[in-house]
C-alpha cells in the first residue's frame, strides 16, 4: 500500500453540488488513512484570471481589452473563483484535520504548474484527462452513463461530448474510480475493450462528529419549517424526478421540504413547470423550496425530518449524496428502486417503484403509521469510521495502481 504520498484533489472537474459532496467524501476517506500512511493532502481550486506567468498576464490583458470593448467602458479582468460556490462550505465538514487549499490559474497549464509546485505524487479524481504523458500520475473518474439511458435529457451534441470525454479517459488513464458497481458494469458494457483498470468505491456513509452537536439556532424557525415534514435534498435536475413526489402529495396530507439548487441548464423552464404544478394542485403551502443552503443547515433539517425521500430516476452512486448523508445519520429513507439504489447497505431503507407516485404515496402513508427507531450516535460514529477506513483503503489501492510506489 502507498505511503508518504502528496495527494492533490482536483476541484476543477466537479462543478455541481453533488460533485462537490463526492469530492468531500473522497477527502474524508483519505483523511481516515492519513496518519497510517503519512499522506499529505491538498485541495486544488481554479481561479480565472489568476496571474502566475507572463503568458497569464497577456491573457488577462487581452480579456480586459475585449471586455472593455463589449461593455463600452474600462473593465479589468480580475481573479474570480472558477469552482462551485459550495466548495469552501462543504470542505468545512471533513473528518479530522483540515485539508490545505491551493489556488491555481484555471487552465490545464495552470493546474500542471500547481501540481509541480506542491510536488504532488498523484492527482485525483480527474473527470477528464491529463494526457498519457502527464508527469504527475493521475486517477480518472467516470460519473455515470445517464446519457445512454435517458437520452431525452441531453442534446445530441452533449451525448457526443460525453462519449468523447469518456473515451479520452479510457484511452489515457491507467486507472479510474467510479462510485458504484452499476457504473463499473456500464463501462464494461459500453467500453468493453478499455485497458483502464476500474475501481468501484464502496458505499460508505460517514457522519462528521460535529453533525450531532446542537446548533445555536433553530433551523425550523430560521427557514419557517412545519413541525413534521419529509425532505428531498437534490438539485432540481430533471432526472431527480421531484414531480413524482409532488404528485404523491395529492393523495397524502404531508409536507415536503426541498433543498438544492433550483434549476437545470438542460431545461431552463423546468422550475416554472414545477411551480405551476404546485400552484395548480394547491401544494404551494405544503412544499418548501429552500434552494441551495449551507451544508450544516441541510444536515440539521435532514435530522429533523420524518424521512428523506429520494425519487431519482438515475444516479452514479447508490442513492446519491443525500442518501449517504441520511444513512450516516440514521435518518430513514424512502427511495426509488432503480438498480444502483439497490447497492445501498444501511438501516431504515424503504423502496418504491421508480416513477410511480401511487406507490410512493402508499409508502409514505405506511411510513406515517410506523414508529422507526434510529441508531444511536455512538453506533453511527463507529459505523462511519469503519466505512471511512474501507473507503480510504479502496482509494489507496487505486492510487497504488497509478503511482507504483
Amino acid at each position: 500500500m502507498s505511503n508518504n504520498l502528496t495527494i492533490a484533489l482536483l476541484g476543477r472537474y466537479f462543478g455541481w453540488g453533488g460533485g462537490v459532496d463526492f469530492l468531500r467524501h473522497i477527502a474524508n476517506g483519505l483523511l481516515a488513512r492519513q496518519q497510517a500512511h503519512n499522506l499529505k493532502i491538498f485541495l486544488l481550486l481554479p481561479k480565472d484570471n489568476k496571474i502566475e506567468t507572463p503568458v497569464d498576464f497577456l491573457h488577462v490583458v487581452k480579456r480586459s481589452i475585449k471586455g472593455s470593448i463589449q461593455r463600452k467602458r474600462p473593465w479589468l479582468a480580475l481573479p474570480t473563483s472558477a469552482f462551485h460556490e459550495s466548495v469552501p462550505d462543504f470542505f468545512l465538514h471533513t473528518q479530522g484535520e483540515r485539508i490545505e487549499i491551493v489556488y491555481h490559474e484555471s487552465s490545464t497549464a495552470g493546474l500542471l504548474r500547481c501540481l509541480r509546485r506542491i510536488k504532488a505524487d498523484v492527482a485525483l479524481p480527474v473527470n477528464g484527462t491529463l494526457g498519457q504523458n502527464c508527469l504527475v500520475p493521475w486517477l480518472g473518474y467516470v460519473p455515470d452513463f445517464q446519457h445512454k439511458y435517458l437520452k431525452e435529457n441531453f442534446s445530441s451534441d452533449e451525448c457526443i461530448l460525453r462519449d468523447i470525454q469518456f473515451a479520452n479517459i479510457f484511452r489515457d488513464a491507467t486507472a479510474a474510480v467510479v462510485n458504484s458497481k452499476a457504473v463499473k458494469d456500464d463501462i464494461l458494457k459500453f467500453s468493453p475493450n478499455t485497458k483502464t483498470k476500474i475501481y468501484s468505491l464502496p458505499f460508505s456513509p460517514n457522519p462528521v462528529p460535529e453533525w450531532f452537536d446542537e446548533l445555536e439556532y433553530d433551523v425550523r424557525e430560521k427557514y419557517s419549517l412545519p413541525d413534521k415534514f419529509f425532505m428531498i435534498s437534490n438539485q432540481f435536475w430533471i432526472h431527480k424526478d421531484h414531480l413524482t413526489a409532488f404528485k404523491a402529495m395529492i393523495s397524502v396530507d404531508v409536507n415536503i421540504v426541498c433543498t438544492g439548487t433550483m434549476g437545470d441548464y438542460r431545461r431552463p423552464e423546468y422550475m416554472d413547470e414545477i411551480n405551476q404544478f404546485l400552484d395548480t394542485n394547491n401544494l404551494t403551502k405544503r412544499v418548501k423550496l429552500l434552494g441551495h443552503i449551507s451544508k450544516r443547515d441541510q444536515v440539521e433539517i435532514m435530522k429533523k425530518s420524518i424521512a428523506v425521500v429520494q425519487p431519482t430516476l438515475f444516479e452514479g452512486g447508490p442513492g446519491g449524496g443525500c442518501v449517504y448523508d441520511a444513512a450516516s445519520l440514521g435518518v430513514p429513507v424512502i427511495m426509488s428502486d432503480i438498480s444502483v439504489n439497490m447497492e445501498v447497505e444501511a438501516e431504515n431503507i424503504w423502496y418504491f417503484k421508480a416513477g410511480s407516485s401511487d406507490d410512493l404515496a402508499e409508502k409514505m402513508r405506511d411510513f406515517l403509521q410506523m414508529e422507526v427507531s434510529r441508531p444511536c450516535k455512538d453506533r453511527l460514529l463507529k459505523m462511519g469510521q469503519r466505512n471511512l477506513e474501507k473507503l480510504g483503503d479502496s482509494l489507496l489501492e487505486a492510487v497504488n495502481c497509478v503511482t507504483r510506489k
